[in-house]
Formats: C-alpha cells, sequence, structure tokens
C-alpha cells in the first residue's frame, strides 16, 4: 500500500468514525414528497461501496439490475441486498456483493459505515457500508440479477455538474427528482441518497482524490 492510498484510508476511516452528515445530507437527493419520517420496516438490507484503484482513479461499482416488476426493478444501484436471517449487516453486503459481481469477501477491508436509510416503496431499512479492495477485482456478474455494471471514479461523484434534475411523474403524480449522472446512468432515490452522504465526507476530506 502506498503512502497517499494508506492517507485516503486513514482519513476515510476518521471521518466515517465521527458524527455524519446524516439524513440533512442524505435527504438533499430525494425525490419530492419523500418524508424524513421513519416508516414501517418489513425487511433489512445492506449495500456496499466498494473503492479500488483504476488507471490512477479511485473507483467503485454500480449496478444495472434486471427488469424483473419489483420495487427497484431497472435501477441503478450500489451491489447488496436483504439480510439474511441471523446474520451481520456487514456479512450481508459482502456475501451480496460476492453473488451478484464476483468480489472476494476476504479481499475487502471494510472501513466504515454510512447513515441507514429507510426506503418506503420497499419498506426496507438499509445499511450502507464502505469497504477498500486493494486492485480491481475480476467481475463474475450475476445476469439472473443486474444487466451490466458501472465502475465510477470519485472525481466523477465529487463533481457538481453530474447533479441534476428534472421533472418526472412517480406515482401518477409530477414530481421534481434530483440524481447524480454517472457514466451516462441516472442514478436517483435511495442509492442517490447514500451517495450525496459519502461525497460530502469525502468533498471534507483534505487529500485530493
Amino acid at each position: 500500500m502506498n503512502q497517499s492510498t494508506d492517507t485516503l484510508l486513514h482519513q476515510l476511516a476518521e471521518s466515517l468514525s465521527q458524527p455524519l452528515p446524516g439524513k440533512s445530507i442524505q435527504y438533499e437527493m430525494a425525490p419530492e414528497g419523500r418524508e424524513m419520517r421513519q416508516g414501517s420496516i418489513r425487511d433489512q438490507a445492506s449495500v456496499l461501496i466498494a473503492i479500488y484503484r483504476e488507471n490512477s482513479h479511485w473507483t467503485f461499482p454500480l449496478i444495472h439490475r434486471v427488469e424483473d416488476g419489483h420495487a427497484h426493478s431497472g435501477q441503478i444501484s450500489l451491489p447488496g441486498g436483504k439480510i439474511e436471517e441471523g446474520e451481520q449487516p456487514v456479512t450481508a453486503a459482502l456475501r451480496e456483493a460476492n453473488e451478484e459481481v464476483g468480489i472476494e469477501p476476504s479481499k475487502v477491508r471494510i472501513i466504515g459505515q454510512l447513515t441507514p436509510l429507510h426506503i418506503p416503496v420497499s419498506g426496507y431499512y438499509v445499511y450502507p457500508f464502505v469497504g477498500y479492495i486493494p486492485e480491481k477485482p475480476h467481475w463474475k456478474l450475476n445476469f439472473s440479477e443486474l444487466q451490466s455494471i458501472r465502475q465510477v471514479s470519485l472525481d466523477e461523484l465529487c463533481n457538481n455538474d453530474t447533479i441534476k434534475n428534472e421533472v418526472w411523474t412517480l406515482g401518477n403524480l409530477k414530481r421534481q427528482v434530483s440524481f447524480f449522472e454517472l457514466q451516462g446512468e441516472k442514478v436517483w432515490g435511495a442509492t442517490a441518497m447514500i451517495l450525496n452522504e459519502f461525497r460530502t465526507i469525502l468533498m471534507n476530506m483534505s487529500i485530493q482524490l
């Protein structure tokens, strides 16, 4: 591990161990009309922001889910899924990342955790984790769950030009929706909310990405 990598991971771990930006930052990217109060929780899930170096850039994967008619059908999201009975949230994040895109759990160093987020449309309570992989993974995509993968640099995530706003029809109502345009894809909803907190932490750090 070189000095710049060690410095970034140290600063990121320190930032994630401090009081987090939290829901107010997450809700900057919430669709119009989404309430901050928590509704009923039907299930729990975990997702993983897995960072690694790719062509001198810090990078992480997003997945394009299959069109299966479920709540997040066809959306761009972080690797992750439901926490099984008796399973720890971090274990679920690693297992799901392995099942969906082939990231080996033994190669991931968990750096910290972001603010958990309730998703009203599905009733899930999601635990987001940040992990470091010392080299680019050898992708093994599970095409029963996802269509493709997008590799996004932290530079791109932190670029203000990636934040867009449009009026969409959601639930038969016109809503103002904020989203990240990353690798040509519109990343919105819970994934955008989680990434906005991560982005805020990165932008408050003193290291050059």
